[in-house]
């Protein structure tokens, strides 16, 4: 089954998927997964960050779906384009057990509901492929992240500055209680 990155934005039409509601950790993207430099426009810039593959690979092995909900501004403000955006993502997918990666491209203040802290990529999401809420968790490095998460339902944890993924994510699973 190909993974899906689609828009999370309101006024977009979502890609049918097939469904079937299942546990899932929603990841953000920049500086939880990759490293971040600036505005990523090419694969060749993306990074993994240290035991991203890792985490990813346990919460697909404990029966979770791997999910991504990412602010990428750069796309409005024209430092990347959104053929760039896919390009990177399904790579991403390509190199780990992804499942589905939404986007908001809009900036902070222009009142998009996709835009986190909101909730709107993760009902996309979950809209899309379902995800069981109860028994699931939003993991990021921001504030914003962990926000948007507790709006959505989900267990939340902030990926604190020096701690691996892995331990963000037996974090979250303690908090589940699925760990």
């Amino acid at each position: 089954m190909a993974g899906l990155v689609f828009r999370g934005c309101p006024g977009t039409t979502l890609p049918g998927y097939g469904r079937a509601v299942a546990p899932a950790i929603v990841w953000d993207r920049d500086e939880t997964l990759n490293y971040d430099p600036g505005y990523i426009s090419s694969w060749s810039d993306f990074q993994w960050r240290r035991g991203a593959l890792d985490a990813l690979a346990k919460a697909e092995r404990m029966g979770f779906r791997n999910l991504v909900a990412t602010n990428q501004s750069g796309i409005e403000k024209g430092m990347l384009t959104e053929a760039e955006l896919v390009e990177i993502s399904e790579r991403m997918m390509a190199a780990a057990p992804i499942v589905a990666i939404s986007y908001c491209v809009h900036e902070e203040g222009q009142g998009c509901p996709a835009r986190k802290p909101m909730p709107g990529m993760v009902e996309a999401l979950d809209a899309v492929v379902g995800i069981d809420r109860p028994q699931s968790a939003m993991i990021g490095d921001r504030l914003t992240d962990v926000e948007c998460g507790e709006a959505a339902g989900l267990v939340s944890c902030r990926c604190e500055p020096g701690e691996s993924l892995v331990e963000a994510l037996n974090r979250a699973l303690s908090q589940i209680g699925t760990f």
